[in-house]
């Protein structure tokens, strides 16, 4: 069983993790950017059947919304926690096969700028 969705890219490091300082502690809660994103992205991820406990691949394709350059592994924990959080599997330690790559429209269906296209399938594949 293959899945796959497009969603929005997720918020950049700066506004993900917010630093509180709540009795003389610091600690760091998700902000009000990642919360939305979150809130934003689960109806786009829902799944009839996950892949549940056996070993998956994940494929992230990116497609900035820019020509700025930007780190290729920015998005990539906030994606496949948002892919855990809609049951796609269970765990992302399952994950055994990681590609992540720019969208190249000439090589797939074209993802909007600002998107990204995740796939997951059961690994290996026999």
């Amino acid at each position: 069983m293959r899945l796959s969705a497009i969603i929005p890219l997720p918020p950049m490091n700066n506004h993900r993790l917010l630093p509180v300082v709540r009795h003389g502690r610091v600690r760091l809660i998700t902000g009000p950017k990642m919360r939305a994103w979150k809130e934003e992205v689960a109806p786009l991820l829902e799944v009839d059947e996950g892949l549940g406990l056996q070993t998956v691949s994940v494929t992230i394709e990116i497609a900035w919304p820019d020509r700025r350059r930007r780190d290729i592994d920015g998005p990539v924990k906030p994606v496949l926690d948002a892919l855990v959080d809609a049951d796609w599997f269970e765990d992302d330690s399952l994950v055994q096969l990681l590609i992540v790559r720019t969208a190249q429209a000439w090589i797939d269906e074209p993802v909007e700028p600002g998107f990204v296209r995740v796939e997951s399938m059961p690994w290996p594949p026999f």
